[in-house]
């Protein structure tokens, strides 16, 4: 795939962070607004699962970030306190 936006999501069996490689930016925009599903896939596994709440919300934020020319770096610290419940909302929807 050219381009694919990497995220990562948790597999709901084997409890493994699984990196994300399926999506373009493009796609993920199209899903998030259209407020469908964005699935994930465990190779070992071999299952497709939605990504959770708080995982749509990192990918979001990330995507928005991307957007606007925010780094990998910026974005990253952010990512991280979502996944640990800390946060919810993306910090760059309060900026203009």
């Amino acid at each position: 795939m050219k381009n694919p936006f990497i995220f990562a999501s948790t597999c709901p069996t084997c409890r493994q962070k699984q990196s994300q490689r399926g999506h373009t930016r493009r796609a993920l925009v199209r899903l998030i607004e259209s407020r469908q599903t964005i699935d994930a896939y465990c190779l070992d596994c071999d299952i497709v699962w939605p990504v959770t709440a708080e995982e749509r919300v990192a990918i979001e934020c990330a995507v928005e970030m991307s957007k606007r020319g925010t780094t990998p770096a910026e974005a990253t610290p952010w990512i991280y306190t979502v996944r640990e419940g800390r946060e919810t909302a993306c910090p760059i929807a309060t900026r203009s």
